[in-house]
């Protein structure tokens, strides 16, 4: 419990000794609280980390312990990660609005535990779910925070997203998600979830992001009619463009065998991996840890799937590894679920492979979205807030009105972009903000985007997607 005369930080620049020094202590008195914790200095790094639904910050502890009053004190030195609301005034209130931010507590604090539990209960030699470790949580009112375990200290890397998933990391990451759709369908059938409503359905999350996906489609229709050699192509995509958006829209609301927690946002970069040492140096893979956790939803799992496999892979792995993988993910997910004792009736490898051919107009759209939007090296919501001059001491009071004005008006306007007449304006919006990445691949200087956006058109054609 936080002390009365405490606040909980409301961004890294508020995280102080006397607060990392709490947080510390309360995390160590669930398991063994040592007869003397004190924090010597706190520092938090003055790069942030990657954070679209949140403020991602890295911090430093070193504290001087003692884990009893008999023992010898010692020197410790904790890496962790703080997650907090993104002050961006719009950004705060439209993640509250979704509520992306009470999600990722609750998946933190709750929903992996409790089936982590579920396997050291009834299957206790599987590998249980692997997620940063949780230092403190807090969601309550005005207030937001999650520390974590900074995995880059834990020996975790990121695969590099311009190369993509090789079949190795593929299968490592989609053996990781096979567990937890396979122990969160357990968990749905065996309890309550009601009071998890705050997740919406997958449909309902799609929805949100159906105009973003057509205009980041409408981009590339731009791109490649703008070139003689790409141009029959681009108007091909451009006459199927809205219907491509139709078989998107039906295939969400289709009555799928598989209710389970969808993570909505599995990509390269929501993942990492640990690896055991080799003699020859060859990378093995020892561990996935999954992260961001702020657009999951329930519903099946072949999004999740279709997300991961046209964001983060080539086209060469897509055509000589998905069989196996899809197999490998079926095979997964039935032997959890059958030694857990809910094996779902009628869900053959058949059945999961006619759910990817009905859902791949959501693989292709979201494939499109997302490698423009992570591998641009242009995107706006990439780059770095810059200080600004009313961060200066003096300024404070001008800066708190101007802040609560434009909180106030993202409140009033926040219900607005939600509606339909709101979705004309932000894909008006969108489509102007998004020149930059037009613009970069006229250019052609970004191989690994134009490569990858290139090359889900040409694999889409061949599959007769595009064909009106």
């Amino acid at each position: 419990m936080l002390p009365a005369t405490m606040k909980e930080p409301k961004t890294g620049k508020e995280i102080s000794k006397k607060w990392a020094e709490h947080i510390l202590k309360e995390h160590r008195a669930a398991t063994n609280p040592p007869a003397l914790l004190r924090v010597d200095t706190c520092t938090v790094d003055k790069d942030k980390g990657d954070g679209y639904n949140s403020e991602v910050f890295f911090f430093t502890v070193e504290t001087t312990e003692q884990e009893e009053s008999s023992s010898p004190e010692t020197k410790k030195v904790y890496h962790l990660v703080g997650k907090f609301l993104s002050q961006e005034p719009h950004s705060q209130v439209m993640n509250k609005k979704l509520k992306s931010h009470l999600k990722e507590y609750l998946v933190y604090t709750e929903l992996i535990p409790a089936m982590n539990n579920m396997l050291n209960e009834k299957a206790p030699e599987e590998p249980k779910i692997s997620y940063p470790e949780l230092i403190y949580g807090k969601c309550k009112g005005q207030d937001f925070v999650l520390v974590m375990e900074n995995l880059q200290y834990a020996g975790c890397e990121m695969n590099d997203k311009r190369k993509g998933l090789d079949d190795e990391h593929l299968k490592a990451a989609v053996d990781q998600i096979a567990r937890v759709h396979a122990l969160s369908y357990v968990l749905c059938q065996t309890a309550d979830v009601s009071k998890y409503s705050c997740f919406p359905s997958v449909g309902e999350h799609i929805s949100i992001f159906i105009a973003m996906m057509g205009v980041m489609v409408d981009n590339c229709v731009r791109f490649l009619t703008s070139f003689e050699k790409t141009q029959e192509l681009g108007n091909k995509l451009k006459s199927c463009q809205s219907i491509l958006l139709e078989k998107l829209s039906a295939s969400v609301v289709d009555d799928f065998p598989i209710k389970c927690l969808v993570h909505g946002d599995f990509w390269n970069n929501n993942f990492m991996f640990k690896y055991a040492a080799a003699s020859d140096e060859q990378k093995i893979i020892e561990e996935v840890k999954l992260i961001d956790w702020g657009n999951a939803s329930w519903g099946p799992p072949v999004f999740d799937l279709q997300y991961l496999v046209h964001t983060s892979t080539t086209r060469t792995t897509r055509k000589d590894h998905l069989d196996e993988v899809l197999s490998q993910y079926h095979e997964t997910f039935m032997r959890l679920t059958t030694h857990l004792g809910h094996p779902p009736a009628n869900w053959s490898i058949e059945q999961l492979k006619s759910e990817w051919n009905k859902t791949y107009s959501y693989g292709f759209l979201v494939g499109c979205t997302l490698t423009q939007g992570t591998l641009s090296t242009t995107n706006p919501a990439n780059k770095k807030n810059e200080p600004s001059v009313l961060d200066k001491p003096m300024l404070f009071p001008i800066k708190f009105v101007v802040d609560g004005m434009t909180m106030g008006a993202a409140k009033l306007l926040s219900p607005l972009l939600l509606s339909g007449g709101g979705k004309k304006f932000i894909v008006s919006f969108m489509k102007k903000i998004m020149k930059p990445i037009l613009e970069e691949l006229k250019s052609g200087k970004n191989e690994a985007m134009n490569t990858r956006l290139l090359d889900l058109v040409y694999e889409a054609d061949e599959k007769g997607l595009l064909t009106t």
